[in-house]
């Protein structure tokens, strides 16, 4: 898979057994980094939202890991250009939905204790993701309509 055209069907064809009206059963439990990296800079948001979907499946593990950094960036990225086309597609995120799964990142962000010691503390790295992706609570508000349901799953007190 060294083409750059990647396409949700060489995805679906490389990492699952998909039947028609059946569950889909994974080929492998390993998504390899470096292609991963090239699909996470894809122009195809369907792509993006697929790549997305994977990276939180638990059925698969990155191989090498994916670093923070990385995966900070890659979900700035894709959550962007969410809230700025709100695609209606099969595997991407509408704005609301990408709104839904921002705040779900910022908190696993703030409550992950498996971040070392010696990184900043997840409290920073989830602030730094709302920071970096220019979004604040009441952008979010605005462009995702997801007040009640942003009120509810953080607390407004800790910007």
């Amino acid at each position: 898979m060294n083409d750059q055209r990647i396409t949700i069907d060489r995805l679906i064809e490389r990492f699952w057994i998909a039947p028609e009206n059946a569950e889909w059963t994974p080929k492998t439990n390993v998504l390899p980094l470096e292609e991963l990296r090239l699909w996470m800079t894809s122009d195809d948001i369907e792509v993006l939202g697929f790549i997305y979907g994977m990276i939180g499946n638990a059925q698969f593990r990155i191989e090498p890991a994916l670093s923070l950094e990385e995966y900070i960036h890659f979900v700035k990225h894709y959550f962007a250009r969410c809230f700025q086309e709100n695609p209606d597609g099969v595997w991407s995120d509408s704005s609301y939905s990408a709104g839904w799964d921002f705040v779900q990142v910022f908190i696993k962000l703030w409550d992950d204790e498996a971040v070392p010691e010696s990184t900043p503390r997840p409290q920073k790295l989830a602030r730094r993701l709302i920071q970096e992706c220019g979004f604040t609570f009441a952008h979010l508000y605005c462009a995702c309509q997801l007040g009640a349901s942003i009120g509810t799953k953080a607390n407004p007190g800790l910007f």
